[in-house]
């Protein structure tokens, strides 16, 4: 999935990295794009960045808390960013009630402040509200940066439908955590502009952007 940005990103939900380790190797070799955001990896310390992507890219991980969620498998995002780009790692939750990253991306022109963020299945309303409030901390940081969040996000009673062509708008939402997340990206003057629904046709994996 490309969002709008100076830079060329790719974003997949793998569900799981533990046994594709040559086929990513294999597609990091040979893909041009400057960004790879990868949620679900199931990545723990027992694997190096080095079996997935190639020496030119900075690979920046947030893996599952496993012992303190007491689970062996799920969870876990990645950013891996092309040396041409200049990036550094800024952020990332210190607690295991969801996964996340967030880094600097800088070009000529402009600065980005990419994120990428994993929330299991029917998690409180609290834990989003933790999450939305390190947006409002970062985007108040960094002010002059333009924020990208890519992630999934496990709200699938949100009726999205497109607007302008790229621009999804929510019709119907229900649940306090949906209302939360999308009140805060609001607020924070961010749209939403992942199209490609799940197999149920939902809007699992969602992509926050300034217009």
């Amino acid at each position: 999935m490309k969002a709008k940005s100076a830079f060329t990103v790719y974003y997949q939900n793998v569900r799981g990295l533990r046994t594709k380790t040559n086929q990513l190797l294999m597609g990091s070799l040979s893909c041009d794009y400057e960004v790879v955001a990868l949620t679900e990896t199931w990545l723990n310390s027992d694997f190096a960045s080095a079996e997935f992507f190639s020496s030119a890219y900075t690979v920046y991980r947030r893996d599952r808390m496993y012992e303190e969620l007491d689970c062996q498998r799920g969870g876990g995002v990645l950013i891996a960013v092309s040396n041409s780009v200049q990036s550094s790692l800024i952020s990332t939750t210190i607690k295991a009630y969801y996964d996340d990253i967030w880094i600097e991306l800088r070009t000529p022109n402009a600065t980005f402040i990419i994120a990428c963020v994993y929330f299991a299945p029917n998690l409180g309303v609290h834990i989003y509200q933790s999450f939305c409030d390190c947006c409002e901390q970062l985007k108040n940081r960094y002010a002059s940066s333009k924020f990208i969040i890519y992630g999934d996000f496990n709200l699938p009673h949100i009726d999205w439908y497109v607007e302008e062509d790229t621009v999804l708008v929510p019709r119907c939402v229900l649940g306090a955590a949906a209302c939360v997340v999308l009140d805060t990206m609001c607020y924070l003057e961010m749209q939403q502009f992942n199209n490609v629904s799940n197999h149920c046709g939902r809007y699992i994996d969602l992509i926050f952007a300034e217009d």
